[in-house]
């Protein structure tokens, strides 16, 4: 199983690096739906709860956005599976 590189800022600022093998992880750390933002001039992209400030305190790392927040890279996310049983 492939494993992809993440970084995840959670909302009280503490920072983890760590590896995801699926989309759906991705859906647990943001505790949601996922919205995705590219990051400009860059490869990552953002993936945060598409939720927003309705039910999520505000992120200390990336103040306007809200919840726990991933940075990954865009190839990553185009060749990851969706969930670790649909490989």
């Amino acid at each position: 199983m492939q494993k992809f590189d993440i970084t995840i800022f959670c909302a009280d600022g503490f920072r983890i690096d760590t590896e995801i093998t699926c989309f759906e992880d991705i859906r647990a750390i943001v505790d949601g739906n996922v919205e995705l933002i590219p990051v400009k001039n860059s490869s990552l992209v953002i993936a945060c709860n598409d939720q927003g400030f309705k039910k999520l305190p505000q992120n200390a790392t990336f103040p306007t956005l809200a919840g726990t927040i991933a940075l990954i890279d865009q190839d990553s996310v185009n060749a990851m599976p969706y969930a670790d049983n649909l490989q």
